[in-house]
């Protein structure tokens, strides 16, 4: 579905994920990956380019709402208004979600990942 509206994966190698964004193809330094596991209901990359570090997420739409920014309300209430369509039409449905975090944020969460390992 993401296709239909312009959003295509092109490429992934181990240090870069290549996307078709809108007929504009770029490329992200690829951090991490959060792989998809029953509990988190939701997988995570975490990319960077030119400066910004942006985390990509999709999921469960419970599990992605439950993240967004409450002040996000109109939004919200037109997204359930699809999501309830879709559901009534017999289709399945992932929400998908991003986030900009500064150098430090992403700093002491990495660090915490790899303590953990």
């Amino acid at each position: 579905a993401a296709r239909t509206f312009g959003f295509v994966f092109v490429n992934r190698t181990q240090s870069t994920i290549t996307v078709r964004l809108q007929n504009k193809e770029e490329t992200y330094d690829l951090l991490n990956i959060l792989d998809f596991d029953n509990d988190r209901k939701r997988m995570s990359v975490i990319v960077k380019k030119g400066g910004k570090i942006i985390l990509f997420c999709k999921g469960a739409d419970s599990k992605i709402k439950e993240r967004l920014d409450p002040s996000e309300k109109d939004i919200m209430a037109e997204t359930d208004e699809h999501l309830n369509k879709f559901a009534t039409d017999g289709l399945r449905t992932l929400c998908l979600a991003y986030k900009e975090l500064n150098d430090g944020d992403y700093n002491k969460w990495a660090e915490k990942l790899n303590k953990a390992k």
